[in-house]
């Protein structure tokens, strides 16, 4: 029950920046830990604005780390965020063509001699992960440049679940950031004083049926000016759903086919969204939502 009412939250849909996932290795990395590590020091040594956004994503990957490693990141649960990205910049200096979250690993497998037992207290927050819902949901309303930064610590947050969670290729089960984003904003707005690192594992909770288990084949559609790129094993969850309700009578094979365009032109017109037959983020989610009320029948 409570995985649909997060997915319903789509009915608040709000304007969020759409962000491409790069791949990183096994996992999928979001945003800039797909950077170099020249990038990183150039920004580390310009300070400032140029350093801010690495400091959120690194925030973002840390706290999830400190949750679910707490063995690794426990040299760093004490010491200040400013510890890690020092440590970070000698090491960049020394691999420039290393990405961020290669090093940001590296890290914290290998952390300095003399480190502290693993604590048995709550890792301390990081970053943004101790704002209020309300807090995410008012920058939203204000538009992109005050949600820009929330955006960059939930792609670092999001990294970190890809890289630690068994059997995740892709916590998300949608390629772009935006529409999870925009999902956050709609379940803050139903509970305003929830933290929201909590509603961002909420989430995921109930995204974690359906999240892309292995490294998966990115299949560019484009009809128009609708451009909805999809991985393969999620074309393969929206076949299996179109194929229950009847509405596709094609193979479940992972591809885009004219048959899959109609079913999901048909489907698209049930549902009330935006008709261009094509797997966007709308009907994703959609088709996610029916799937979790057929099982809970």
């Amino acid at each position: 029950m409570l995985a649909i009412l997060l997915l319903s939250a789509l009915v608040c849909l709000a304007p969020g920046a759409v962000r491409a996932a790069d791949i990183e290795g096994k996992f999928v990395t979001r945003g800039i830990g797909n950077k170099t590590c020249q990038d990183y020091a150039e920004a580390y040594a310009a300070g400032g604005p140029a350093l801010h956004d690495y400091v959120l994503w690194i925030d973002g990957y840390l706290q999830l780390t400190n949750r679910l490693r707490p063995e690794t990141a426990a040299a760093f649960r004490a010491g200040a965020s400013s510890e890690v990205e020092d440590k970070l910049y000698v090491s960049c200096v020394r691999a420039p063509r290393d990405r961020v979250v290669s090093s940001i690993a590296a890290l914290l497998s290998n952390p300095p001699e003399g480190r502290p037992a693993p604590s048995t207290t709550a890792p301390r927050p990081r970053g943004l992960d101790n704002r209020a819902c309300k807090d995410y949901v008012a920058a939203l309303d204000k538009g992109l440049d005050p949600v820009h930064k929330y955006l960059v610590w939930m792609e670092g947050y999001l990294t970190a679940a890809n890289r630690l969670m068994p059997e995740t290729f892709d916590a998300l089960p949608v390629v772009a950031i935006g529409p999870t984003a925009s999902i956050i904003y709609g379940t803050c707005k139903m509970a305003p004083d929830k933290m929201l690192e909590g509603v961002v594992d909420m989430v995921l909770a109930a995204y974690r049926p359906y999240r892309v288990q292995r490294s998966s084949q990115l299949i560019e559609v484009a009809i128009g000016d609708v451009y909805a790129p999809i991985r393969q094993e999620t074309m393969v969850l929206i076949q299996r759903e179109l194929l229950a309700q009847n509405l596709y009578k094609g193979s479940t094979d992972g591809q885009f086919s004219p048959a899959l365009r109609l079913a999901l032109l048909e489907y698209q017109e049930q549902k009330k969204i935006t008709k261009s037959g094509a797997p966007d983020a709308a009907t994703i989610l959609n088709l996610i939502k029916d799937s979790q009320r057929r099982q809970q029948q």
